[in-house]
């Protein structure tokens, strides 16, 4: 039987992790404002999704000693968001390569060019779209039940 413990750490950082993912969703589809209503969908979904791990987070934490049965099948499905993280961490180490180019005038001019334009293709748009429904959809499970 594994720690119980060291699967609340895995599940918080899980949870973290997919709290920064969603901040960096946000953050792309704010600096592509007004390219396409695709962006202002996935501003919007990962913002419900980071209210939704926020409140998973709080909610293990506060089952955690009352009821622990109830804390450890939160944990494993907040584990189980581990599959929907690593689809979206390809497209978004893209585009936060592209934010993280050196600091010369030349670089920041190309930075706010491949900001301005789709940085996702229209697969990975798609891609993330479709994960970040899935992962609602069962984030909204895992908090209803």
């Amino acid at each position: 039987m594994a720690d119980p413990l060291s699967i609340t750490g895995s599940a918080v950082g899980v949870i973290t992790f997919g709290l920064s993912i969603c901040k960096v969703i946000i953050r792309y589809a704010q600096n592509t404002q007004g390219q396409s209503d695709d962006m202002q969908y996935l501003a919007t979904k990962a913002s419900n999704i980071r209210s939704l791990l926020k409140n998973l987070r709080e909610l293990i934490e506060e089952t955690e000693n009352d009821l622990p049965d109830v804390a450890e099948d939160l944990v494993s499905k907040a584990v189980a968001l581990q599959v929907y993280l690593d689809r979206l961490s390809g497209p978004i180490k893209q585009y936060q390569r592209a934010q993280l180019a050196a600091t010369g005038v030349r670089s920041r001019a190309r930075r706010t060019w491949e900001t301005a334009i789709y940085h996702f293709k229209k697969e990975e748009l798609f891609e993330v779209r479709d994960c970040l429904q899935s992962m609602e959809m069962d984030l909204n499970t895992a908090l209803n039940v």
